[in-house]
C-alpha cells in the first residue's frame, strides 16, 4: 500500500541520517540472521526488537495521516463540554505523537521512545500513526 511504502522510505531516510541508530539496527540484524545470506523469516523479524522500535519511531515522527475525523453518533460529555450528535470531531496524530506528556524530547528522533518499559507506561492512544480503533489503516504497524 502507499502508506507502507511511504513508511519504508521514511525509515530508510531516518536511519540514513542517523548513523548510530543505523549501526545498532545493522548489528541486531547480524546477530539475528548472521551472514547466512538467507531470507528473513517472520520469526527473525519478531526478534528484531530495535528495528521495530525504529519503525515505530519513524511512524511517530512522520505519520502517514495528518487528521483523524470521526462523526459522533450520540451526544457525549467530554471534560465538561457537550458534544452533540452529528458533529464531526478531528484529532491530529502529529500533535498527539509530539506531546511531551507522552514522549520525552518529542521533537527528537529517538527509538528509545519505544523501549518496552516506556510503551507499557504510555496511553495506547498516544501512538496513532495509522489511526486507531475499528477503522484503522490496513498498513498498521
Amino acid at each position: 500500500s502507499d502508506s507502507v511504502s511511504a513508511q519504508i522510505g521514511f525509515n530508510l531516510f531516518a536511519l540514513g541520517h542517523r548513523q548510530h541508530y543505523q549501526e545498532k539496527v545493522y548489528q541486531e540484524i547480524k546477530n539475528v540472521i548472521g551472514d547466512t545470506g538467507r531470507d528473513i523469516t517472520m520469526d527473525d523479524f519478531n526478534e528484531l526488537k530495535y528495528l521495530f522500535q525504529c519503525i515505530c519511531e519513524t511512524g511517530r515522527i512522520t505519520p502517514n495521516i495528518i487528521v483523524i475525523a470521526r462523526k459522533i453518533d450520540i451526544e457525549i460529555d467530554l471534560c465538561g463540554y457537550t458534544i452533540p450528535a452529528g458533529i464531526t470531531c478531528c484529532i491530529s496524530p502529529f500533535a498527539i505523537m509530539r506531546d511531551p506528556k507522552h514522549y520525552d524530547n518529542p521533537e527528537e528522533y529517538d527509538p528509545e521512545h519505544f523501549a518496552p518499559d516506556k510503551v507499557r507506561k504510555r496511553d495506547p492512544f498516544a501512538f496513532v500513526p495509522f489511526s486507531a480503533g475499528v477503522r484503522n489503516c490496513i498498513g498498521k504497524i
